[in-house]
Formats: C-alpha cells, structure tokens, sequence
C-alpha cells in the first residue's frame, strides 16, 4: 500500500467516515449472538430452573397457574407463547418445556 493511500484511510477514520457501519455492524452481530444465546437457553430448557418446572407442569396440565402480584406481567409475557403453541397443537411435556425455555 501507498503512503498517500495510507494517509487517505487515516483521514477517512478519523473524520469518522466508518463510524456509522461499525456502530451498525457492532449492532447486528450483538443482536445475533443474543438469539445464539436466546435458543441455546431454549434448547436447554434453561426455563426448567427454580419453579419454572412447576409451571411448565403446571401450564401442561391446562392448570391455572397460581400469580403473585409481582409476577403477573411476567408470567403473562412468558405464557402468551406456550399457550399460544399449545393452541397450534403442542402437547408433550417436553414440547411444552421447550417453548416455555425459548420464551424466557
């Protein structure tokens, strides 16, 4: 490479001319890896942990699920999906696990 070339490429930096695409494309590859992340969670029934199997059990069994008043939300942006799947034809405990994992 040229010295003028060079010296163009540091210019073009450092008036900030590849500023927007790296913003850009440190966005993007931040938003892959969370869905990398969002699906290994899934996969591994990550939403198993503490109570979450009692109300995947819970949710699999058609139950009403017991709400405390700081849960509420939560749980009902979490069942929105299951229920959402078991009304398209998911029955299996482990199916039901798996959407409730991949919603967390």
């Amino acid at each position: 490479m040229s010295a003028s070339a060079a010296e163009n490429r540091s210019a073009a930096i450092s008036r900030g001319a590849f500023s927007a695409w790296s913003r850009i494309s440190v966005i993007a590859a931040s938003v892959i890896v969370a869905l990398f992340v969002q699906v290994y969670a899934g996969i591994c029934l990550r939403g198993l942990y503490a109570d979450g199997a009692y109300y995947a059990v819970q949710l699999a069994a058609h139950q009403a699920m017991p709400l405390h008043a700081a849960r509420i939300t939560g749980h009902e942006i979490v069942q929105w999906l299951v229920v959402a799947a078991m009304h398209s034809g998911v029955e299996t405990p482990h199916s039901v696990a798996l959407v409730y994992s991949v919603g967390l």
